[in-house]
């Protein structure tokens, strides 16, 4: 069995264990550069702002490049003062 790239299932399915690992959300902030743009939605903090440091969540980055607001689900521009990025945390149990 080999995955949709041609590599042994072994490989791939250890590359996937290591994705895992890396997207946990207690795994904290991490750099902007290392950002899903997979689609997935994911929160981050942007440094330098008229209006100081925050936070700003959830958005989502696709495979060409475009980002996403998805609270609306409008396009926006790149935030090219964001510097990291965190995985959403798990909905709440109700």
């Amino acid at each position: 069995i080999t995955s949709p790239e041609g590599r042994g299932i072994t490989a791939w399915a250890a590359d996937c264990a290591i994705l895992s690992d890396w997207l946990r959300p207690d795994r904290g902030w991490q750099p902007i550069e290392t950002r899903p743009c997979d689609g997935r939605r994911f929160m981050v903090f942007i440094a330098e702002s008229e209006n100081g440091p925050h936070s700003f969540a959830p958005v989502s980055v696709t495979s060409d490049g475009a980002w996403w607001d998805d609270s609306t689900g409008d396009r926006i521009e790149p935030l090219v003062h964001a510097s990291h990025w965190m995985p959403l945390p798990a909905v709440p149990s109700p």
